[in-house]
């Protein structure tokens, strides 16, 4: 998790969220990355896996998005 201080409220704010999604095995199939931009959140982070019929991890992306570049 992130965070940030905020000096006039003094406190901490959080800066992340996550999204996840999982198969019927209960197993993650997807993550979401999420960070906090003024007004909204913004997809930051990407991973998938796959798994085969025993549920061994057969593939995992992952991504970065930056937002400076759109890409």
């Amino acid at each position: 998790m992130l965070y940030s201080w905020d000096g006039t409220g003094e406190q901490w704010i959080r800066d992340d969220s996550t999204n996840n999604s999982y198969n019927d095995d209960g197993l993650l199939t997807e993550y979401i990355g999420n960070e906090w931009k003024t007004d909204c959140w913004v997809p930051r982070y990407l991973s998938q896996y796959s798994y085969d019929q025993e549920g061994r991890m057969t593939e995992h992306i992952s991504r970065m998005w930056y937002e400076d570049e759109q890409e």
